[in-house]
């Protein structure tokens, strides 16, 4: 049996994507206090995107929650300590976004970060 965390907790999200415009999400969601960070971002992502997170670059995620005993949740303690920030270009991405890609359809066709040219 999974213990759940009494309250919802929101999520504010900003997707940034290859190639076209930047989506605004906002959701609300119960988690289990055993929730680890990946299965947290990665269900986020499926929960507000779908099958359109084929090009996802970046995901910028804010949190609030009528508790503040929420920032106490390893996966929300986790998700504040990078800043929110998961950065999923190839050359960019760590063991968590690794992860959280996974077997998934997220970020396959994410290309490479590259500096702009200043110009």
């Amino acid at each position: 049996m999974k213990i759940m965390f009494k309250e919802d907790i929101n999520f504010d999200v900003i997707l940034t994507f290859d190639g076209k415009d930047q989506e605004f999400i906002n959701c609300d969601l119960k988690i289990a206090m055993d929730t680890s960070e990946v299965n947290l971002i990665q269900s986020l992502i499926i929960e507000v995107m779908g099958a359109s997170a084929h090009d996802l670059c970046k995901l910028s995620v804010c949190v609030s929650c009528k508790e503040t005993d929420f920032v106490k949740i390893p996966c929300i303690k986790s998700l504040l300590e990078r800043g929110g920030k998961y950065y999923f270009q190839p050359n960019q991405r760590g063991e968590v976004e690794d992860a959280i890609i996974g077997n998934t359809i997220i970020a396959r066709d994410t290309e490479n970060f590259k500096e702009r040219a200043n110009g």
